[in-house]
């Protein structure tokens, strides 16, 4: 695996580098194993961290102290300790600790989640339908620039794929 992340000045115009780790050392000390057959990168700069989770396949549960998967790919954006966008590779679910949680009955080729404001902004390729449940409920829900409102404190959505456009098809 190679990272290419170059550095960010901060305000006072200095370079602070990235600080990459592989995670949790203790678990996973040299290569993947039988018992966790997946890499955990996390990826530090400034107030920034991202969670990089690589599985070998659709099927291989990946977790991390604040993520956990199940697809080949997942990797998550926290800013502040507070989680901003992520995405999940040929996957089934995807959930962030206080934040959101995903899940499609069948594999997805790609979901992309953003985070703003009092949104989540989702883009999706593959599978039919999905659900989602947040931690802080969000006004409205974007769906492949498909907008969806939601009523005050609403907890869980379910979308279809019907023709060419996501439903949302149950909100509570």
């Amino acid at each position: 695996m190679s990272f290419l992340i170059p550095p960010k000045p901060c305000t006072s115009g200095s370079l602070w580098p990235p600080r990459i780790e592989e995670g949790p050392r203790d678990a996973q000390e040299g290569a993947a194993t039988e018992r966790r057959s997946y890499r955990v990168f996390l990826i530090s700069a400034g107030e920034s961290r991202d969670v990089v989770m690589l599985g070998a396949g659709e099927s291989h549960h990946l977790t991390q102290e604040r993520v956990t998967a199940a697809g080949s790919m997942a990797w998550a954006r926290f800013i502040a300790g507070g989680f901003t966008r992520g995405c999940l590779i040929a996957g089934k679910s995807f959930e962030v600790a206080q934040g959101l949680a995903f899940h499609s009955p069948t594999t997805v080729r790609c979901c992309g989640f953003q985070i703003d404001d009092e949104q989540i902004k989702i883009t999706i390729h593959g599978g039919r339908q999905f659900g989602l449940s947040f931690y802080n409920p969000p006004n409205r829900i974007v769906v492949n620039n498909s907008s969806f409102d939601l009523a005050p404190g609403c907890l869980r959505a379910r979308f279809a794929l019907e023709d060419s456009g996501w439903k949302l098809v149950d909100k509570d």
